[in-house]
């Protein structure tokens, strides 16, 4: 999925003057997986996850798996800077989509200031 989307391969680099995208330099999304022992153990992590920094020289999206034989939660996390509402949306629908579907991921175009 990060090599689909443009701004999940963007680092942000800070200057005296402001912040700087810099593009096609994110190492791979972490993902965290852990053991799903209790029903509401999400709760956890989604607060855990809310309160921790996105840091500059990391991709600004996370994944978190909790899995256990019966059932799991997937929680994906991303910073304002890169990723609105709709963008989340359509993150989260074409991850659950290549689960269930083979066909290769066609990457969108890059993100330039030209039109």
């Amino acid at each position: 999925m990060q090599r689909k989307h443009p701004a999940l391969r963007t680092l942000i680099r800070e200057e005296r003057d402001g912040l700087y995208y810099e593009e096609d330099c994110a190492p791979e999304v972490p993902l965290r997986i852990l053991p799903r022992i209790e029903e509401d153990d999400f709760r956890r992590e989604s607060q855990f996850e809310l309160t921790t920094v996105f840091p500059f020289d990391q991709p600004q999206l996370r994944a978190v798996l909790l899995q256990s034989e019966r059932e799991s939660d997937l929680l994906l996390v991303t910073s304002h800077r890169i990723c609105d509402g709709m963008s989340m949306l359509t993150v989260v629908k074409e991850v659950l989509g290549a689960l269930h579907n083979d066909e290769e991921l066609i990457p969108y175009r890059p993100i330039t200031n030209k039109t």
